[in-house]
């Protein structure tokens, strides 16, 4: 009798624990939800309302982005809050698989559309004349169509039979579910080499050749005043700044991907709630810091960004004037910013060829 109410007596006691893990966690996911909403509404009212910045083809991929990652902050993100709250799945088994469904289909698509990007930017960094004489809307939209039916491709065959989406609880989400069998297993190793392993490859790949270009660029310099330490500096930030894009990357997508990739190889997964959950919404985090990652790397879409802030805030003490960033120490400007006025700083006895295309890669960095 005794141990009978110690037992309940402990019972009651972790209710309030599990109420409020729950409670913390909705605060957290809706947070995510509601940063994956905005920071990509307000990209999309930029690149849409900005003539200058709606005209260059190349931030038709990130309106794309934008697109992919405000839907699933809309469609994607408010059901699993409401499953990570009530535990269990309340819309219906045809809703579930929709959602199980659209979950794989934005996220290969995020991924993907990550990928092309660093391929666009590369192209024209790398090659600035090629790119802006033959880049044009119709490779632009087939760029983005190929995000599309990659992404449809791999999310479809678990509609087919190939493993299914269905409510795991360990997840407290509609999802992904994978079995055992050697054509299940295939699925999830094909799918971790396609949406991992090789975007890893691609942007690294991508970033370290944009790195290689800025590196060229800068030892294109003449010697000034101050001109070795300012090149160090700016060497040090093209490092950094390059190598924000793939951190982010492998932080939000790495552990989801290697840890089922993991559980394939091994035959069997641990399906511990706790881990589940975290490698979960690690990946949704993507959707709330894509749109502001990517939008504060391109100057020009940053600049509106900014000033769109200013107007719906109405804080007339926080606008900064226009003259203050010319006047910031270069030291703190980012290779991009500092690679813009390196044509000017070729040597004068160089070709008018070599010239104009230093000239044709800053303006191209400048862009990024």
């Amino acid at each position: 009798m005794e141990n009978s109410s110690i037992s309940n007596f402990t019972q009651i006691a972790d209710v309030p624990d599990i109420a409020l893990e729950r409670i913390l966690g909705v605060i957290g996911m809706a947070t995510i939800n509601f940063l994956a909403f905005w920071g990509n509404f307000i990209n999309i009212v930029v690149i849409v309302t900005k003539p200058q910045i709606r005209h260059n083809l190349s931030n038709l991929l990130l309106l794309n982005l934008c697109f992919i990652e405000i839907s699933a902050a809309i469609f994607l993100l408010p059901s699993a809050i409401v499953s990570y709250y009530s535990d269990s799945w309340i819309f219906g088994e045809s809703f579930c698989a929709l959602i199980g469904f659209l979950g794989s289909l934005f996220s290969f698509a995020s991924i993907a559309n990550l990928c092309v990007i660093s391929v666009e930017r590369f192209y024209s960094i790398r090659f600035p004349m090629h790119h802006a004489a033959h880049m044009s809307l119709t490779k632009i939209l087939c760029m983005i169509g190929f995000v599309w039916m990659d992404s449809l491709l791999l999310s479809v065959p678990p509609l087919l039979g190939v493993n299914s989406y269905s409510f795991q609880s360990y997840k407290r989400q509609c999802s992904f579910s994978w079995g055992l069998e050697i054509m299940n297993k295939v699925y999830v190793l094909i799918v971790g080499l396609l949406c991992f392993i090789v975007p890893a490859l691609i942007i690294f790949l991508m970033h370290w050749g944009i790195f290689r270009v800025a590196h060229k660029a800068l030892t294109r310099i003449n010697p000034g005043i101050n001109r070795q330490s300012l090149q160090s500096t700016n060497h040090h930030k093209a490092i950094k700044t390059l190598s924000i894009t793939l951190t982010a990357f492998v932080i939000f997508w790495g552990p989801y991907y290697l840890y089922h990739g993991y559980g394939a190889i091994r035959d069997r997964i641990s399906h511990r709630h706790v881990i589940e959950v975290i490698v979960l919404w690690l990946g949704y985090c993507a959707y709330a810091m894509n749109p502001f990652l990517y939008s504060f790397l391109n100057r020009a879409i940053r600049t509106e960004v900014i000033e769109l802030y200013k107007k719906i805030l109405c804080c007339r003490v926080c606008i900064f004037k226009d003259e203050s960033d010319e006047d910031e120490d270069l030291g703190d400007q980012n290779f991009i910013q500092f690679l813009e006025g390196s044509g000017s700083c070729v040597g004068m006895g160089q070709h008018r060829s070599s010239h104009s295309r230093v000239d044709s890669e800053s303006n191209s960095i400048q862009r990024w």
